[in-house]
């Protein structure tokens, strides 16, 4: 592979010596693999030259290499070289525990009671209420800062913990949150408290004294875009650059279907069944449902699929662009792909996320006659709570039902 990437034999040479040369040739296919570009492989190259002759300086080995010591090799260099060098040393040295070089990093926690309670935490949040991984790790981190203030560090006794306390914790925290982080942080505190309770850790009343958010359900109005609004955000992509058409067919699946931020995350090429002309989406939590793939949005995947997506083994649909060709992280990506067209196109709502097209597409079908039913099947609502909201947009329904006022009008 280091062929591909140097003509000149006795670089070969030079790069294979030492203690990491017997791992660069694996390290490049990976690379090569991850989508980057030979000259990019050079620069990543060069560093693990240089941190290749530093551990033959220091007399330290393969198995001596760990993020401390890749951390003092970094304080040796220039400072203007560190921040560039940091990724491809992370990824080597990940490469190198996967081939069993380097002994993976494991943290004790046998003797640590913080974290053996929110294994334990995480485990009840995955079994038996059914959380998704990213509930979880939500859940998990707001009882983690609940812990870390409240409860002294290597004790699990709660007993000292009041109703003041709580919700001094929640003002605190709130000060620097918006409303749905705040509400958010609510819920993850009310399930924590409930959890130790049925533990038998605390007493009921505690979760009482979590104090609520002013948000009144139904109180305001779902935020939409004109049918010409939504042609100019899907305009606002240019289809003749790979980014362009990813980005295409991400906006048009939400105007369409109205499938949430996640699920394009989750998206596989197998959920894509081309003869049926269906998708099959991973709902939340862990529900699969097919809707069908209107033939628009199937030839934005198409070209997509063809044109713009980079080659390589990840089995998502949607991915990073640039190297390293992976998945998507999380459905922030998503946002930021809905909020820059809108930006694109002149826009500038109150909300800027997916579900803007959601209420959209929601408003949309209601106008043309579709009942509130149908509309939480598509948008994979389990109740029809949910959907409800949609029936305050309804004006021509809601004046069919409207008594006249007193007096006529004023």
């Amino acid at each position: 592979m280091l062929h591909e990437v140097y003509k000149c034999p006795p670089t070969w040479v030079h790069l294979r010596s030492g203690p990491l040369g017997q791992y660069v040739e694996g390290f490049v296919a990976e690379e090569r693999a991850l989508g980057f570009a030979r000259l990019t492989i050079h620069g990543h190259l060069r560093v693990v030259a240089a941190l290749n002759r530093w551990l033959d300086g220091m007399g330290l080995q393969v198995a001596d290499l760990s993020e401390t010591r890749i951390s003092e090799f970094l304080q040796s260099r220039r400072s203007s070289c560190r921040r560039h060098e940091k990724s491809p040393l992370r990824r080597f040295l990940i490469y190198l525990r996967d081939q069993g070089a380097v002994q993976r990093v494991t943290v004790e926690t046998r003797n640590d009671p913080h974290m053996r309670l929110l294994r334990q935490y995480g485990k009840h949040l995955t079994k038996v209420r059914g959380l998704t991984a990213p509930t979880v790790t939500r859940y998990q981190s707001i009882a983690r800062s609940f812990l870390h203030t409240h409860v002294p560090s290597g004790s699990t006794r709660f007993r000292d913990l009041t109703g003041t306390s709580i919700s001094s914790f929640v003002v605190a925290v709130m000060r620097c949150r918006g409303r749905k982080a705040a509400k958010e942080l609510i819920v993850g505190l009310r399930a924590f408290l409930r959890w130790l309770q049925f533990r038998g850790w605390i007493a009921s009343n505690l979760v009482s004294a979590v104090p609520a958010v002013a948000d009144w359900r139904l109180s305001s109005l779902p935020p939409a875009l004109t049918a010409h609004e939504v042609r100019r955000v899907l305009r606002s992509c240019n289809r003749h650059t790979p980014v362009g058409l990813r980005d295409f067919a991400i906006l048009l699946l939400i105007a369409r279907l109205g499938i949430r931020a996640g699920e394009v995350v989750r998206l596989k090429l197998e959920d894509i069944d081309w003869r049926s002309g269906e998708l099959m989406l991973q709902r939340k939590p862990d529900r699969q449902e097919r809707v069908p793939l209107p033939v628009d949005v199937g030839a934005a995947l198409s070209a997509y699929l063809k044109s713009g997506r980079p080659v390589c083994s990840d089995r998502h649909v949607f991915l990073c662009m640039n190297a390293p060709h992976r998945s998507f992280r999380n459905s922030s990506t998503v946002t930021c792909v809905v909020a820059a067209a809108l930006r694109r196109a002149g826009l500038n709502p109150e909300r800027k996320g997916t579900h803007l097209l959601r209420h959209t597409l929601a408003r949309r079908l209601l106008q043309k006659g579709a009942t509130l039913s149908e509309i939480g099947d598509l948008l994979g609502h389990r109740h029809i709570a949910a959907t409800e909201i949609y029936a305050k947009v309804d004006f021509k329904a809601l004046r069919s039902v409207a008594q006249p006022w007193p007096g006529g009008y004023r």
